[in-house]
């Protein structure tokens, strides 16, 4: 498979910037003084920073992050892989933490759903 040169540079990019992403996600659970483990027990809902967009913005950064590993080695498997990657995260993840949040924190999750999408 002959790669475009142009798809290196764009994986630096999908490398890089998901980072500040996943960094100001990771702030706002600090200074909200709640985990950031998936597995944890969390404290509250946490709806402001990166949240207030995305219920999932660490989650929604590790997609490019793989995509753009997926260029930078020109890992043509990899890129079959993506919709597996997704599907395990969407279900093996995300919707079994999205269960475990609306059974703790009820109605002020479900709200928060209602305003803020699981993506984007």
């Amino acid at each position: 498979m002959q790669w475009p040169a142009w798809s290196f540079w764009l994986g630096w990019v999908l490398l890089i910037l998901p980072h500040g992403l996943g960094i100001w996600a990771h702030v706002t659970f600090r200074r909200q003084q709640t985990t950031v483990n998936p597995r944890g027990s969390a404290s509250r809902i946490v709806t402001s920073g990166p949240f207030a967009y995305t219920r999932n913005p660490m989650y929604l950064s590790l997609l490019p992050l793989y995509i753009g590993g997926l260029l930078i080695f020109r890992l043509p498997w990899a890129l079959l892989l993506t919709p597996i990657v997704f599907v395990l995260l969407q279900f093996g993840v995300i919707l079994p933490e999205e269960k475990y949040l609306e059974a703790r924190f009820g109605d002020e999750y479900r709200s928060y759903t209602r305003h803020v999408n699981r993506w984007l």
